[in-house]
Parts: C-alpha cells; structure tokens; sequence
C-alpha cells in the first residue's frame, strides 16, 4: 500500500506538470503568430507592401527594393557591412538556436539579430539570401 501511494505521489505531478505543458503550447504558439501578425500590419501601413517575407524564428525579415525591415529598423543594403551566422548556444556539444548577424553602419543598430531555430542550414542559407541583397 505504502508503496502505490509513493508512485502515485511521484507520477501524479509528473502526469499534470506534462498535461500542463500540453495545454499552455497553443496558446503561446497563438501569441506569437497575432505578435507576428500585428508587426507585418505595422511594417506594411509604414513602409509598404514588401516584395518578399523572410519568415524567422521569431519576427519575419520583410524585403523591399532598396532595403529591409528587420526588428522593426529599416536597413538600406547599401548600410549592411557584413552578414553571418552561428550557434547561439553556450552548449560544447554544437545543439542550440542558430542566428544570423547583420551588422550594419547604422548608429544604435550595428548588429541585428534574427534567430533561425535548431536547423544550421536553415541559417546558412539565410545569411546567403541577405549577403546577396547588400551585393545589390
């Protein structure tokens, strides 16, 4: 007896802390999407439609002839100094979230981030398309 009510005492928090979780995921998964949602309106009612979304991790890249909107600064290409990309972690073993860098001659604004999630390709070839466009 004492021995069921022991596993009980420590699956019972296991099971509501997982069914929890479960339960919270589209919720913060639907708040990022109006959050995403909200910034494209924005970005578009002040600079207009882009030819391009560049979707990100967190908030998308819009792309325009000229320049992109990127954290909500407008970047002129010809601002870009340089483009790369690299594993945010702290981790020794190389797993974390990936992010591309650019930095810019823009004061306040020298380095802006977007972070690409787990996929290192993913980011490479983000940083391509975005070194391309400054080579315009």
């Amino acid at each position: 007896m004492e021995t069921v009510l022991l596993v009980l005492l420590i699956i019972l928090p296991v099971v509501y802390f997982l069914w929890r979780n479960r339960r919270l995921e589209p919720q913060v998964q639907q708040s990022l999407d109006e959050r995403r949602e909200e910034y494209v309106q924005k970005m578009t009612a002040q600079y207009g439609e882009p030819e391009q979304s560049l979707w990100t991790a967190e908030m998308p890249l819009l792309i325009y002839d000229g320049f992109m909107v990127m954290e909500g600064v407008r970047v002129p290409y010809d601002s870009i100094e340089n483009v790369t990309w690299n594993n945010s972690s702290d981790y020794p073993t190389g797993g974390g979230i990936y992010q591309v860098i650019v930095r810019t001659h823009l004061p306040g604004h020298e380095f802006l981030y977007a972070q690409m999630g787990e996929d290192s390709e993913e980011a490479r070839s983000m940083s391509e398309h975005l070194f391309s466009l400054m080579q315009k």
